[in-house]
């Protein structure tokens, strides 16, 4: 908005003071002597280089000082004096005296209509910049108010307004409607749409300009189906802009999130996704967090087999961030997409990328239990034991513990949960103590069951032959 508002002030820079001379034959009032004296020192002053302001406006405010009150004189010294100020970069200073000179001509039309709405004009544009810079948002509110009367006023008299200055004057409004977020004030939100219909319809090619405008309105309104349409519009035009793609694609996101009809949600996910897809053919939206956006459309939209694709691409050649978290995900989308095999390759090829993380051979692990594939399975988990940097180290041992009970290898299983026994946390779950003790009264079982077995055979040794 700030750039906006800046090109707006220099679009119409002010002339400079006017000689004596030149004043004579423009107005028909007359000057007093101390005026006309001070206004033949201040010619060769602009005509130094660099040109000295402060000079200038102390010889202005020298002689303003001795002026009569609503004289024409102070008027018209007001107004040089406005003009330095903004010569000074002063803007801020310039708006009070410019004010003081449009109420003081509306009293008694010294100066020419046609100049006096020049001013109103500069005065609309000066507050508008003035009041991106305000901290406190009633007085910014405020300033923006006070422009927009003052472009009002300049356009009622100005029966050929330019394109900027309608343009300029649709921004304010808008401005003016949403200075309050908590407060949108819809007839003025309206109005700048009025204006803004009116200035696209003067035109066969209406700029850029007003169709940010005219977006702007349909986003505050809630407006997301003529949004999404405008930008589709707007891409069109102007394909090169790679700001618009983004915009596209979050509509349509927007639009999707808050649609209850499946297939109407489907269309909209589809359409995010071609959104982005045009983009990239465009050589636009490629960076990695891109990439993985779309990934997540893919997937929203129910397609997890694209989805994972493009991800496990992405991983491999760099599109997107190679990371655990991302790899570990892609395991998980493969599962979705009941591809159990690939999910299993992908996470060792993770491996070999991340040798000291435990938790991609536990995902290993967890993928070949569901296939029941028991041994395979209790070797990851074991493997991610030894590598270490497993979040709930206790939750593997018990793992282990399960799968060497299927495999009826109860003196692994007892190691196992012996050691997940030494984590704190581990008592907490009745579940695992129960486990334990059923663990450890098996083991035991079995061992004086092998023990009275050996007895008895140890037994039967030594007994007598008696047969004859």
């Amino acid at each position: 908005m700030r750039a906006a508002q800046r090109g707006q002030r220099g679009r119409s820079q002010p002339p400079p003071p006017p000689a004596a001379s030149q004043q004579k034959e423009k107005q028909p009032h007359s000057l007093g002597e101390k005026t006309s004296e001070a206004l033949k020192n201040l010619g060769p002053l602009q005509q130094q280089k660099p040109i000295p302001y402060d000079q200038m406006l102390a010889l202005i405010q020298g002689v303003l000082a001795t002026a009569p009150a609503g004289s024409y004189d102070q008027v018209f010294l007001l107004n040089i004096q406005a003009k330095i100020m903004l010569g000074m970069d002063k803007y801020a200073a310039a708006i009070p005296i410019w004010e003081q000179v449009v109420k003081l001509n509306d009293q008694y039309h010294y100066i020419d209509p046609k100049e006096i709405n020049e001013i109103v004009l500069y005065l609309a544009q000066i507050l508008f910049g003035e009041a991106a810079g305000i901290k406190d948002p009633p007085k910014q509110r405020e300033y923006i108010a006070r422009a927009a009367a003052n472009l009002k006023r300049h356009l009622e008299n100005n029966p050929k307004p330019s394109v900027e200055t309608q343009m300029f004057y649709a921004q304010l409004l808008y401005q003016q409607a949403v200075s309050d977020q908590k407060n949108i004030n819809p007839d003025i939100l309206r109005q700048a749409r009025a204006v803004i219909d009116r200035g696209m319809q003067s035109q066969l090619q209406p700029k850029e300009g007003w169709y940010m405008l005219l977006l702007a309105v349909y986003q505050q309104e809630n407006d997301m189906v003529r949004s999404a349409d405008l930008l589709e519009l707007l891409v069109k035009k102007f394909p090169q802009k790679k700001d618009y793609w983004p915009l596209v694609m979050a509509t349509y996101l927007n639009l999707a999130s808050t649609e209850t009809n499946e297939l109407r949600k489907r269309e909209l996910y589809v359409r995010a996704i071609n959104s982005l897809e045009r983009a990239q053919a465009l050589g636009y939206m490629k960076t990695p967090k891109d990439n993985y956006n779309l990934v997540t459309i893919y997937l929203t939209a129910g397609q997890f087999g694209k989805a994972t694709d493009i991800l496990h691409a992405g991983l491999k050649n760099g599109a997107i961030e190679s990371t655990l978290a991302n790899w570990r995900l892609l395991g998980s989308y493969y599962q979705q997409a009941n591809k159990e095999l690939q999910a299993i390759e992908a996470l060792k090829e993770a491996t070999k990328l991340f040798p000291k993380e435990g938790m991609i051979d536990l995902h290993i692990g967890e993928i070949y239990r569901q296939l029941e594939k028991t041994r395979e399975a209790r070797q990851f988990y074991q493997s991610a034991l030894k590598k270490g940097s497993i979040e709930k180290p206790q939750v593997a041992y018990q793992l282990i513990a399960y799968t060497s009970m299927e495999l009826d290898d109860w003196v692994e299983a007892l190691r196992a949960i012996t050691e997940a026994a030494k984590h704190p946390e581990f008592a907490k779950d009745q579940q695992m103590v129960n486990l334990k003790k059923h663990i450890e009264d098996t083991v035991r079982d079995r061992e004086e069951t092998r023990k009275n077995k050996e007895a008895e055979e140890a037994k039967k040794k030594k007994k007598p032959d008696t047969t004859l």
